[in-house]
């Protein structure tokens, strides 16, 4: 039996939660936008939120709704199921949104508004916390080992080990 850390699997079953939040975006964006744009105005303090972005979408939001349902639902179960290439895309993600937050701070810092500074400095400590956690050797090696059973179910076993009698 496979053991999955704690983490992972709390990282899992949030990922589940993720797809329902966007499968709930999904059906207010098709069935009322209003509904929709005070709700993502509602999460977005001082600009620090999904509002701009989501609502500039115009009619793609519902493709972008399910699309991002779909990638949620494969993350999620890759935690659950401990593929390693997800734990992978997972930190590079995380690089890829610290950089992409450099620009916005700034602007979220001249803003003043301490609840979209809250945002900003809870979304960069999640971030490096996750990507912490993820880089773990206990995690590492839990994904490895999922890896490595996989391999040997398949018939994928080390050629190199020979009998000795």
């Amino acid at each position: 039996m496979k053991v999955r850390p704690w983490g992972v699997t709390v990282l899992a079953v949030l990922g589940f939660v993720n797809v329902a939040a966007y499968v709930a975006l999904l059906a207010l964006s098709i069935g009322s936008m209003p509904t929709l744009r005070t709700l993502l105005e509602a999460i977005s303090p001082g600009g620090a939120g999904p509002a701009k972005m989501h609502l500039g979408m115009g009619k793609l939001l519902p493709v972008y709704y399910a699309a991002m349902a779909g990638v949620t639902t494969a993350f999620a179960w890759g935690f659950w199921r401990l593929w390693n290439w997800v734990r992978i895309v997972a930190l590079l993600m995380i690089v890829i949104s610290l950089i992409a937050t450099v620009p916005a701070a700034v602007s979220v810092i001249r803003s003043g508004e301490a609840g979209a500074i809250a945002a900003l400095v809870a979304r960069v400590g999640l971030s490096f916390l996750i990507g912490w956690y993820l880089v773990t050797a206990k995690v590492r090696d839990a994904f490895r080992k999922r890896a490595l059973d996989a391999g040997s179910q398949t018939g994928l076993e080390d050629s190199t080990v020979q009998d000795a009698s």
